[in-house]
């Protein structure tokens, strides 16, 4: 999975829609590579089933350009469900709203209900409906529990949205990355604390950098495997970080880079960081002391998102 070197997307149409708290139709302002990112539609795909289904028909500006609405965004991540879940676009194409929500509604696959509310948080977010976000997190973890609301939902709705580092100024991507920010260190509150003997990690940005919603699940995905978890936190400098390693002498360091960032060179130990790519990585590695330059491991979003965690 890949992402612009701008790292993310940050979106979202409550940036584009001064009317979007009103009853009024939301006007179309999406392009089609955010309408692609937002519903997980390929923009060939879209292409192909607007010309061939007009399952969206967007509005062109004088360039030809095309846009999209919200409404759009959400018909065609109900369409793109079903048709993943084996229905026949042919036949998608003729129900209504409400007959493929209840249709997905209706289905006993687990999987198939955690992508219909991570589809549904988004058109939440770029309604700019902060209740609802709050609402619907509430209910999985009531119906889920938290570990998998966090796993299956709470992840990959990051992914898709791409609030890796949540640049935007605006007030409710802030209240969106609070609620998602609770709902993480809920988990991590959750995790049966560590045996005394178990191994550490310590968790770090780097100065300048203040938004930890990867590293928030990283510290709980560490908890989860046992692990005592010593999280520094945001915006942390060099020399505070190094005394927190002289004192604490963790098994693991462990930060998050941004899709194209890259480890500042005070933070010397950990300059391996410029083989890492563009996409957004957690790096982690062992460090015995600050003379010792630790063997350093990269693990993608993709990876966490697929449960492929290979700790050192």
């Amino acid at each position: 999975m890949s992402f612009d070197s701008t790292g993310a997307v940050i979106l979202l149409l409550c940036y584009f829609n001064a009317q979007s708290n009103s009853n009024l139709p939301l006007m179309p302002t999406m392009s089609i590579s955010q309408l692609s990112k937002l519903s997980g539609v390929s923009a060939g795909n879209i292409r192909m089933w607007e010309a061939r289904y007009r399952v969206v028909e967007p509005l062109r500006t004088s360039h030809n350009r095309r846009l999209y609405s919200i409404e759009q965004l959400e018909h065609l991540s109900h369409v793109a469900l079903l048709v993943k879940r084996g229905f026949k676009i042919s036949k998608v194409v003729g129900m209504n709203q409400f007959e493929m929500v209840e249709r997905l509604e209706r289905t006993n696959d687990p999987e198939t209900l955690q992508e219909l509310i991570v589809s549904r948080l988004v058109i939440q977010m770029a309604k700019c409906d902060i209740e609802s976000i709050e609402h619907t997190l509430d209910d999985c973890v009531l119906k889920f529990g938290i570990h998998i609301t966090l796993g299956s939902i709470v992840l990959p709705f990051i992914g898709r949205t791409e609030l890796f580092s949540y640049a935007s100024s605006e007030a409710d991507v802030h209240f969106a990355v609070t609620a998602l920010r609770r709902k993480l260190i809920l988990g991590i509150e959750s995790v049966p604390a560590p045996s005394v003997n178990a191994q550490s990690a310590l968790l770090f940005l780097q100065k300048g950098e203040h938004y930890d919603l990867m590293l928030l699940y990283t510290s709980y995905r560490f908890k989860q495997r046992g692990m005592k978890t010593y999280y520094l936190g945001t915006n942390v400098p060099a020399k505070s970080l190094h005394n927190a390693i002289e004192q604490k002498k963790p098994d693991l360091i462990c930060t998050y880079l941004c899709p194209g960032q890259k480890i500042s060179g005070d933070y010397f130990f950990l300059d391996k960081s410029a083989s890492i790519s563009g996409d957004a990585a957690i790096v982690y590695g062992k460090a015995e002391s600050l003379q010792t330059e630790p063997v350093i491991h990269v693990m993608y979003y993709a990876d966490l998102l697929s449960a492929k965690l290979e700790w050192a």
